[in-house]
């Protein structure tokens, strides 16, 4: 069950690339309703939708009512109330949302998921609008109608939040943790609502235990404030993942993905840190530890500390001499140190390792470029870098063949 519960229909789709008019998708909707008869089911929820999003909203009503009017089923009619409520909620017209959804309540459907979902879409979409007392009553009657509803336990919280309530707001927020497994809103929610008042905090001596067999959230939330720059926040969570495993290789590959995050984030300091912390570890892992090296000597060298870069790529190559990237930035951090004919070896090394990825060439390149002088200790410079621009060529040649390939 959802917040977002709508149609499976769509819009009439033109080819991928070009564009077509309301106008014109109006034309093959009504087309289509002409040629398959005047009361098909998914013909009419499509051009009730397509009118709403127009903002035609007395058009839509008159194919809605088309739709209702098959069907004297209250179970069916409450459906197709449900599914345009969804749609609505799902565009952020939650004014609409609730006006579909009332119709269904209205119908008492007999079905529980879907007497369980009226009343928490009700609840969400009333928060939506600053209406917290009504929507606390449709998530209440939610959480009787099915106790495990993670999302009404969260509306619930936001509607009680609204109204000041915000102990209680709390207890539903970590209820919500608690029914799902993969509650990455309802703890957001939770850190906001603790953040914004931190009088409350006393009142759960067990906060650090909320979603703590959550690998899927923590991971989760530890990204999400990693990326947003609360850094104190992101290593809270990663905390909270550690704390649930003994094991150094599981606690080592945690920090290596954040710092991965991070890294892609360009974030370098940050991901220097939880690199830093995933070397501390020592995982006996190859691909780990080889990673972890390299890892910190590609960031390292970002901030122009070469001399540390180095030992880390060439810790990295005596992991697994068969990987490229090492070779590659350990080249950029012997540029940095002066020493020009052992970075061209090493972009040398990296594209025979891996004539796929064309930036060692391209550093390669530049490098003789502005230091000529590489002849003089490596005469056939010109010959092995040809034959460099000639793998990648041929690579990227066979690339292109494969991906045309039928």
């Amino acid at each position: 069950m959802t917040d977002d519960e709508s149609f499976n229909f769509t819009i009439p789709k033109q080819p991928k690339g070009e564009r077509i008019s309301a106008e014109e998708a109006e034309r093959m909707l009504l087309e289509k309703l002409e040629k398959v008869g005047p009361n098909d089911e998914t013909i009419l929820q499509e051009l009730a939708l397509f009118y709403f999003i127009t903002d035609r909203e007395q058009t839509a009503k008159t194919y809605f009512e088309r739709l209702i009017a098959n069907t004297d089923d209250p179970e069916k009619r409450a459906g197709y109330y449900v599914n345009m409520g969804g749609s609505m909620m799902k565009r952020q017209n939650f004014e609409a949302g609730i006006y579909f959804y009332s119709q269904a309540f209205s119908l008492e459907p007999e079905n529980t998921i879907t007497w369980c979902l009226i009343n928490n879409n009700l609840g969400y979409c009333l928060n939506q609008v600053g209406r917290f007392a009504e929507a606390e009553g449709y998530c209440r009657s939610a959480i009787k109608i099915d106790p495990e509803c993670h999302h009404a336990y969260k509306n619930l919280g936001v509607a009680l939040a609204g109204l000041g309530q915000n102990v209680e707001a709390a207890r539903n927020f970590i209820e919500a943790a608690r029914a799902d497994a993969t509650a990455l809103l309802s703890m957001k929610l939770l850190d906001q609502l603790l953040a914004e008042h931190p009088e409350i905090a006393g009142e759960f001596p067990d906060l650090d235990k909320v979603g703590a067999g959550n690998e899927v959230a923590l991971q989760g939330l530890a990204y999400y404030y990693g990326r947003t720059g609360h850094q104190q926040m992101a290593l809270k969570y990663l905390e909270r993942l550690i704390a649930n495993t003994d094991d150094p290789e599981k606690r080592a590959e945690y920090y290596l993905n954040m710092g991965g995050n991070m890294e892609g984030l360009e974030n370098y300091e940050a991901a220097i840190s939880f690199y830093s912390l995933a070397f501390s570890l020592e995982p006996e892992g190859t691909l780990t530890w080889y990673l972890i090296n390299n890892n910190l000597g590609y960031c390292l060298n970002q901030f122009g500390r070469f001399a540390e870069s180095e030992g880390y790529c060439r810790s990295a190559i005596k992991i697994d001499p068969e990987r490229h990237n090492a070779y590659k930035n350990l080249g950029v951090s012997l540029v940095g140190l002066g020493q020009y004919a052992g970075a061209a070896r090493n972009f040398i090394k990296a594209l025979r390792a891996n004539a796929a990825d064309p930036r060692a060439l391209k550093l390669l390149e530049q490098l003789f470029a502005e230091h000529p002088e590489i002849a003089t200790e490596i005469p056939d410079i010109d010959a092995q870098i040809q034959r460099c621009q000639e793998a990648v060529k041929a690579v990227a040649e066979y690339r292109k063949k494969s991906s045309g390939a039928q």
